[in-house]
């Protein structure tokens, strides 16, 4: 499978969220758990926000640092212009947390926002089949660790979850 381009990335993205992409396997996973989106909305969010020439929060700005870094900066500011349209607003709802779509542009989003959000919405997310649960101890046995696997960030922490697979944009 070939890299997409940012023009197809932009095409896919307006799809999802026209919903014109419906049936297609990535736009099924990101209405699989609209909470477990919350970062991929935050990022979005934070997109427009910056197009709009508003101070982003902290998050948002770490966020956008990181999607900048892989992706470029013009791919986040067409991101953020597309997110801003009423019919892409429309069908975000769809795909991503109320505590993102809900939230008027001038307000940003705090990691403490996405703290307490998580926190309510964790068993739904833990309950998704991308989602594996790794332990240390599971590591240490020779459990199912492999490269973006989720393991490397459980080594370090001594605990958590690992994800498996990963969202596309």
């Amino acid at each position: 499978m070939s890299t997409p381009t940012s023009a197809e990335r932009v095409a896919r993205f307006r799809d999802q969220l026209s919903g014109a992409r419906a049936e297609s396997r990535s736009a099924r996973r990101l209405r699989q758990s609209p909470a477990a989106n919350v970062l991929i909305a935050v990022v979005l969010h934070a997109a427009a926000r910056r197009e709009a020439g508003l101070e982003l929060t902290g998050l948002e700005q770490r966020l956008s640092d990181q999607f900048t870094a892989l992706y470029g900066d013009g791919l986040l500011a067409e991101f953020g212009r597309i997110y801003q349209e009423p019919a892409a607003r429309a069908g975000a709802v769809s795909l991503f947390p109320a505590l993102v779509t809900d939230r008027p542009l001038k307000e940003g989003i705090e990691a403490e926002d996405v703290r307490a959000f998580v926190a309510g919405a964790a068993a739904e997310i833990a309950a998704l089949p991308t989602v594996a649960h790794i332990s240390v101890g599971d590591l240490e046995r020779g459990g199912p660790d492999r490269p973006g696997g989720g393991g490397d960030g459980v080594r370090a922490a001594g605990q958590g979850h690992g994800v498996r697979g990963r969202r596309r944009l």
